[in-house]
Formats: structure tokens, C-alpha cells, sequence
């Protein structure tokens, strides 16, 4: 299951990167911003003409590892007059084409994915820049509190 809601996650987590970055005002950010969305759009064009200019190949390949697994040879069921060695081969075909496009999903949704992150990142930096960094770090923000009971008392005995 977590297979199938991966490539969804990956797809929800880049529009909401895309959109916090298009808030971004700065003419360096927005630059930077569409420098990143042409790289990946342009990885996303070369992966689809790879996967449709390979895909016969790549089907052919996949059919023919299914049916080694099932101690077949693929090449042999094919040429089979028997209609069960038929079915058997439009099985495993249909096994392979399967494969081959869950293959392809995968890779665009872990392109969608390192999109998000360079995205993000780039937010994280343009909010840091206006804000200060963040105190995520669970160490300051205890200390940030010692300060502040420290100052506290201190104000107390004056």
C-alpha cells in the first residue's frame, strides 16, 4: 500500500512546494525558482522520451525476466501452437507491461520528488533571510527558555 501512495505523496508534496515558491518576491528567488522548475521539466521530457522510445525493449526485457522466473522461455511460448502456452505468454506480457510502467511512475515520481525538495529548500532560505533562521532545534529553544527565567528572576531581585 505504501507503494501506491508514494508517487500520490510525491505529487501532493510538489504542488504545495510549487505553491509556496510562486509567493516568493525576491527577482534572485524567482529566478532561482524557474531555473529549478526548467531543470526538472526538461528531466521530466528526457525520462518520457527515453521510456517511449525504449519501451518495446524495455517490455521485451521484462517478459522474458518474468518468464526465466517461471521457468519458461518466453521466445518459446510464443511460437507455441498449445492455447494454454498462449495464455501463459499474454500473462506474462501483461505482467511486463505492468512492470515496465510502474517502473516509469517511479521514476517520474522521484523526479516530482527531488523537485519538491529543491523547492522547499529554497523557501526555507528566502524565510530564513526575512525571518532569521528558525529555532527548530529543540537545544536552543531550551536554552532561549533559561534565558528568559534567568532574566526573569534576575528582574525579580533588582
Amino acid at each position: 500500500m505504501n507503494n501506491l501512495l508514494s508517487p500520490l505523496e510525491h505529487e501532493l508534496a510538489l504542488m504545495d512546494a510549487r505553491a509556496q515558491s510562486a509567493k516568493l518576491t525576491r527577482p534572485v528567488d524567482v529566478e532561482k525558482r524557474e531555473e529549478i522548475t526548467k531543470q526538472f521539466d526538461k528531466e521530466r521530457k528526457t525520462q518520457a522520451r527515453k521510456f517511449d522510445r525504449d519501451k518495446s525493449t524495455r517490455l521485451w526485457m521484462a517478459a522474458r525476466k518474468f518468464a526465466k522466473d517461471r521457468g519458461e522461455d518466453f521466445d518459446r511460448l510464443r511460437k507455441r501452437k498449445n492455447p494454454s502456452s498462449n495464455a501463459k505468454a499474454r500473462r506474462i506480457a501483461r505482467m511486463a507491461k505492468r512492470a515496465v510502467a510502474q517502473d516509469h511512475d517511479r521514476r517520474m515520481s522521484q523526479i516530482d520528488l527531488r523537485e519538491a525538495k529543491q523547492l522547499n529548500a529554497l523557501v526555507e532560505t528566502a524565510r530564513d533571510r526575512v525571518n532569521g533562521p528558525q529555532s527548530s532545534q529543540p537545544q536552543k529553544r531550551l536554552t532561549d527558555q533559561r534565558d528568559v527565567q534567568v532574566c526573569a528572576n534576575f528582574n525579580r531581585t533588582r
